[in-house]
């Protein structure tokens, strides 16, 4: 019989403290923010020379990543399967000019290798890749009678 731990791993760092168990509260508690990170890493306009590839900004945490990243100065490429939406989420980013979005359904390899291709044409360097893209398990559901 396994026994689970009801101690939870102890942090270290800048952030533990904001972070133990005890204070995680949901949306809007004290955990730090990407925003934060950032800043307190002096990373604003410090990534002008990286490339960064989000997969599912169409909504969610993806939108939220690039809303961050975008700070950083760096080039980044959103994939969404569906590209109107991801243009209406992102909005205003795209006048930073350092957006980019390309169309890419993980469900099918070959719009996943189609992707690839598509970003090789637009940059020769990749370095942060962000997977943050789902499959909908109702895709797959099958009922049983």
């Amino acid at each position: 019989m396994s026994m689970v731990s009801r101690v939870p791993f102890q942090l270290s760092g800048r952030y533990a403290e904001r972070n133990r168990w005890e204070v995680l509260n949901g949306p809007g508690d004290s955990r730090v923010t990407g925003s934060e990170i950032i800043h307190d890493e002096n990373l604003v306009d410090q990534w002008g020379d990286k490339v960064i590839l989000i997969t599912g900004v169409s909504s969610g945490i993806g939108v939220e990543t690039v809303r961050v990243l975008v700070s950083t100065g760096a080039t980044i490429f959103g994939t969404a399967r569906n590209l109107d939406k991801a243009k209406e989420a992102l909005g205003e980013l795209f006048d930073t000019g350092r957006v980019k979005l390309l169309f890419m359904d993980q469900t099918e390899l070959s719009s996943v290798r189609a992707c690839a291709e598509e970003f090789l044409k637009e940059s020769s360097k990749l370095n942060v890749v962000i997977n943050n893209a789902a499959v909908s398990l109702s895709n797959f559901l099958v009922s049983i009678t």
